[in-house]
């Protein structure tokens, strides 16, 4: 058990290194996105009270937001799209992990590298991936749990009046590019063994 979690440490402190090489953290904000820092006096983002979501339900009000840029939206930066983006700069890095165990393969004792943790065969090729693999299918899986009850949520609006047929269309052109996603990562979906 001590073991697990001594090398579990270890690949965490790997990727926060490959996610800070790939631009994903460290530096400043502005760095990342190309926008400022926010400058509001009161040390909130503004968009805090501007920022509601199409389907009715205000986020941002309910989270202090003075650490992110100013104008950015919570809903795009931790977005799925986005996460899945980030997931897969991780696959990159891991990837660049497991090249660089290869070419320090020889060149660093066996011991060296058992202390590093995480640079074995079975975890590099096969853990690695399934690890991944599982973050991604859970992003896309709740985005498209989220979007099928915002089509059931547009769908009741309807009925009540509160929203119009095209309100419900764009729902359910929404719900069916999240399904389409999940099911295109279940298509291709493996488990590394």
């Amino acid at each position: 058990m001590i073991n697990c979690l001594k090398k579990s440490r270890i690949a965490v402190v790997f990727i926060i290194l490959a996610l800070f090489v790939s631009g994903c953290i460290g530096g400043s904000v502005a760095d990342q996105s190309g926008k400022t820092e926010s400058g509001s006096p009161d040390g909130q983002n503004e968009q805090a009270q501007e920022n509601e979501m199409d389907n009715g339900f205000e986020i941002t009000a309910d989270f202090d937001l003075s650490n992110l840029p100013e104008g950015e939206v919570l809903e795009e930066r931790f977005s799925a799209e986005e996460a899945a983006c980030r997931t897969e700069q991780i696959i990159d890095a891991l990837k660049s992990f497991r090249l660089l165990t290869e070419k320090a393969a020889g060149k660093i004792s066996k011991e060296e590298m058992d202390d590093v943790g995480n640079t074995g065969w079975e975890i590099q090729h096969l853990g690695f991936h399934n690890w991944t693999n599982t973050v991604l299918g859970t992003l896309l899986l709740q985005e498209y749990e989220i979007k099928k009850l915002e089509l059931e949520l547009a769908g009741e609006k309807l009925e009540a009046g509160k929203i119009d047929k095209k309100d419900l269309e764009e729902k359910e052109a929404a719900y069916m590019e999240a399904k389409n996603k999940f099911q295109q990562f279940l298509d291709s979906y493996s488990i590394a063994d």
